[in-house]
């Protein structure tokens, strides 16, 4: 009987980001913007990620709002995250559901006192009425 071997190619953890996603190490995950889409209210910015197995992003460390922000630097835009208040900006949760774990709103933020979601700037988050139309950046765990 003749043995066969197979062998499985293993590539590098970042090459699992397809166009037009880049990976970001600490956080072992995919990041895309979507220029091109045109900017989108909040809701339409989660639906549009999840149709590629993402959601808005969360941040949950200075290390991940700053390499948000140096992708804000670069757009010369600020991106929708997953962050969204529904009880007047008492309360913060994300939209993939994972914990209110690090506060990434500049000084002075939340200013809306009202039902609003996050946007990414340079240097942090600001609130903005979830209706309004922004470019989106999604997260994609692997």
């Amino acid at each position: 009987m003749k043995s066969t071997t197979t062998t499985v190619t293993k590539y590098p953890i970042y090459a699992n980001c397809t166009h037009p996603f880049i990976y970001f190490e600490p956080t072992h995950s995919c990041y895309g913007n979507w220029n091109f889409t045109g900017p989108m209210d909040w809701t339409t910015g989660e639906a549009y990620c999840e149709l590629y197995g993402a959601h808005l992003v969360s941040i949950h460390s200075y290390d991940k709002q700053r390499f948000l922000g140096a992708m804000v630097n670069i757009a010369h835009n600020g991106f929708w995250t997953g962050a969204f208040s529904n009880d007047g900006g008492k309360s913060w949760a994300w939209s993939d559901r994972t914990p209110w774990d690090y506060n990434p709103f500049y000084s002075g933020y939340p200013k809306l006192h009202a039902s609003a979601c996050g946007v990414v700037w340079t240097d942090g988050i600001a609130d903005l009425g979830c209706n309004n139309k922004v470019q989106t950046i999604c997260k994609k765990s692997l």
